[in-house]
């Protein structure tokens, strides 16, 4: 499978902004107007930064992401490349990261004494090449449906992204993505889909970070960050980053968690009140935001932390009860009225 055509069209470098040319193992321009296969290094024509194409993946992380080692192995191995190419130097990465990045992350979730500095650890190298992991989609049965909600009468954040599908010709931007079926349903009716993920093991049509999008000011039609912003250190340079890329009139959806467990530890920043979401989104022209999960719904996933803690045995019997005990609590979440405990908020605005 080839980079996509339209998509070369569209990114841009993240440190300056600058357009993007494609070049193939042996140095020879790859139009985005003609065939780009074989397309294997991105070069920007304002200040010569180039970026590799791995696996049919454009990595487009800034330098303070980027890792030295990972950058001067694929200078070495694609030397036809390069030598056709007026590059400046073989690497622009400005940290080197250990061998296995991914193992060093997991092992720093279970280091709460002395450890490194947060911001050492949350801006080390993302290596180009990610840690196989296959994906373990779920299937939506009753044993899965612990996370599912009352909605009540308000439109579920599915519904908000079927819509814009479904008016057609649009040009989406998923970030932090992650699944096959929204991907699928934001390609039809004639719409542009392009995920984005910093990891590359969701298998992302772009590796970039969301505070550096490798995108041009008023490029998207819709934009959906979903899960993402109590993840990233710095929520409001994302935020205006989103705000940035998004053409006037323009939509995004953005999911944000309140009362809800620690989850993806050490990188787990954020909670967000009603208001402190408003408040990130405050440039907006409209904004509307809905809550999910009420205080039935935030009970069960207490219980849930609860339940190793039962002595006898029991824990493992509530345990494996659990999907039927959160069923139950989801049904009583219809009488939370008031909804001044929720699992979280969803916004829908308007640029």
């Amino acid at each position: 499978m080839a980079v996509d055509r339209a998509l070369l069209e569209i990114i841009r470098c993240p440190e300056c902004r600058g357009t993007l040319s494609a070049f193939d193992s042996g140095g020879r321009g790859c139009r985005a107007s003609a065939s780009s296969n074989g397309a294997r290094v991105l070069r920007c024509e304002a200040c010569s930064r180039w970026f590799p194409i791995v696996d049919e993946i454009p990595r487009l992380l800034p330098d303070v992401l980027r890792d030295v080692r990972s950058d001067e192995d694929f200078f070495a191995s694609n030397q036809g490349a390069f030598s056709q190419l007026p590059v400046p130097r073989s690497h622009f990465g400005s940290r080197t990261a250990t061998p296995d990045v991914h193992r060093q992350f997991q092992k720093q979730r279970l280091l709460w004494g002395t450890q490194e500095r947060w911001e050492d650890l949350y801006l080390a190298p993302v290596r180009y090449a990610a840690p196989d992991r296959a994906p373990n989609p779920q299937a939506k049965t009753f044993f899965s449906m612990n996370l599912h909600c009352h909605y009540g009468t308000q439109p579920r954040k599915d519904e908000i992204i079927a819509q814009a599908a479904a008016s057609g010709g649009k040009l989406t931007l998923d970030i932090g993505c992650a699944a096959a079926g929204k991907r699928a349903l934001l390609r039809e009716n004639g719409n542009r889909y392009v995920g984005l993920d910093v990891q590359a093991f969701s298998g992302p049509d772009i590796q970039a970070t969301a505070a550096s999008l490798p995108f041009g000011d008023a490029t998207f039609d819709f934009v959906i960050c979903d899960s993402v912003l109590e993840h990233v250190h710095d929520p409001w340079k994302v935020s205006a980053e989103i705000f940035r890329i998004l053409k006037p009139g323009a939509k995004g959806l953005f999911v944000v968690p309140f009362i809800y467990k620690s989850h993806g530890a050490p990188f787990d920043f954020f909670r967000y009140t009603k208001s402190g979401l408003h408040t990130l989104l405050r440039q907006y022209s409209v904004v509307k935001i809905f809550s999910f999960g009420g205080f039935f719904h935030v009970v069960g996933h207490m219980a849930e932390a609860f339940y190793p803690h039962v002595p006898l045995g029991f824990g493992r019997v509530l345990k494996a009860m659990h999907n039927c005990i959160f069923y139950v609590l989801n049904k009583l979440d219809r009488f939370d009225r008031y909804r001044i405990f929720s699992r979280g908020y969803y916004a829908l605005v308007e640029k």
